[in-house]
This record gives C-alpha cells, structure tokens and sequence, in this order.
C-alpha cells in the first residue's frame, strides 16, 4: 500500500457568461489528461442589463441567478466561484512600450516584473480597470520582437504591453449582482477574448485573424496575431438593433421580427 500520497480531488470548474439578452452559466468537472468535461448548463434572460450595463439591480441578478440554479441542478454540484465573461460598450485596448534599465547582466524575473509593475503603475486610466495586461513583445537594448528576454545580456530591457480595459462602474455593477447572488469571482475575461481562444485553432492565431462577435446588444472584436491578443473593441450595437429594424419597418410583432 502505498502511504504518503494524495489524489488530488477533482476540480469543478464554473463560467458565467453574461450578455445583454441572456446570461449563460456552464459546469465543467476536470479530467485527468483530457482538460474539462462539461457536466452542466443553464440560462436566464438578462432582463436588468441593456448594452452589458446594468439597469436594474435585482432584474440582473434574478437573470444570474436562474442560470446558476438551472446549471447546478443539471451538473448535481453547488458552485460558489465563478470565471466571468463580459462584453462591455466600454471595452477598449491600449498599448504601451515601456523601458527600464537593469543591474544584472542577465535579464532574469525580477526584471521581468519591475518593467510589468513599471507599466501598470504608468497606465493612468481612473475610470477604467485592466481586464488583461498582456505583454506582446520584449527588447533588450537594440533587439526588439523578442519573446521572452530571460538569460539575454544588456543594460535595457523594454516591453510593449496591451492593456484591455472597460469602464470601472459597469464591472463594478455586474461584481455587485454576481456577489448578491453569494457568488465569488475568480476571474474576469472580456467575452471576444474568450470566444477566440476558445473557436480560433492556434495558426489562425499565429497568422492573423479579427473575430466579431455579434451579442444581442453589443458588437464586440477581437484581433490577434502572432499566437496573441493585440487588439479589442466594441460597439453599442447587436442583433437586438436588426430585430427592432425589423419589427418597426414590417409593422410586425418583436418576437416574430426576431432572426435568430
């Protein structure tokens, strides 16, 4: 018999997806070799959001918290952490080159955060807050597009960095709602940045490719290239806009206008 050795339980992994028309909330179980399996799934119409806004309070809320009730009676588990997807009107990339000298002949981690910490404390954007803080490229000295500079000789050391960011009272808003519902956020991912690493393959990452992601009240993209995210924007506009088009200019009821 073997002593000393623990198996490590399983992890139960939830994500909440909230949109303008509904929010989503999936199950997953992890599997040993095979990555997460999903084991639940459930929805609720986002009656309280307009734009990924919140507009009414416990409408919001009511919407997350018939998805989670829904997804965790289908999984058999009970959740209280969540990864949250976010589309926002509000989202926007920057981008930052930063340098920094150092004192070691070698570049190694410490120089790698203090050029990290450098650019988030140089970013000054109060009413917004950092979704993603993604180093793209390094330079040590004169040489730039370098992956990771780590064990490199030079005096200077550079990143360019892209910043994904949104409007600080909205995700502070949907966090309320979430945290009502005795929910915990484990992380925030802006939802066209989750939809291309979950449907784009890694060369079409590598090669170049913009993703548009069409919501029901928010137009949302996202650019990468070179196997990483460069650029994100949004727009006010989705599929609820062409459905209201619709119903005004055919005089015809909503529901019938709708096209999906």
């Amino acid at each position: 018999m073997l002593t000393g050795v623990t198996s490590r339980k399983p992890e139960t992994v939830a994500v909440l997806d909230i949109g303008s028309s509904k929010t989503v909330c999936l199950i997953g179980r992890e599997e040993p070799g095979l990555g997460v399996r999903l084991i639940g799934s459930g929805f609720g119409v986002s009656a309280g959001l307009k734009g990924g806004a919140v507009i009414d309070l416990e409408a919001a809320e009511s919407g997350i918290r018939t998805a989670v009730e829904k997804a965790e009676k289908a999984a058999g588990v009970t959740v209280q952490d969540v990864f949250v997807n976010v589309a926002l009107r509000s989202m926007h990339s920057t981008h930052m080159n930063v340098q920094t000298e150092f004192a070691s002949g070698a570049v190694a981690d410490r120089d790698l955060k203090r050029v990290l910490n450098s650019s988030l404390s140089e970013l000054a954007q109060p009413d917004h807050a950092i979704l993603h803080a993604i180093p793209l490229t390094w330079q040590v000295d004169d040489e730039d597009g370098i992956k990771d500079p780590r064990g490199m000789f030079g005096q200077q050391l550079g990143v360019q960095m892209h910043f994904v960011l949104g409007g600080i009272g909205p995700l502070r808003n949907l966090a309320h709602c979430i945290e009502r519902c005795h929910l915990n956020i484990r992380s925030v991912t802006a939802s066209p940045y989750a939809a291309g690493m979950a449907v784009l393959t890694e060369d079409e990452r590598d090669l170049g490719v913009t993703l548009i992601d069409l919501g029901s009240g928010i137009t949302s993209a996202a650019v990468f290239r070179d196997n990483a995210l460069v650029h994100v924007d949004a727009l006010g506009v989705g599929g609820r806009n062409v459905t209201t088009d619709l119903a005004r200019g055919l005089s015809t009821p909503f529901e019938a206008a709708r096209t999906d």
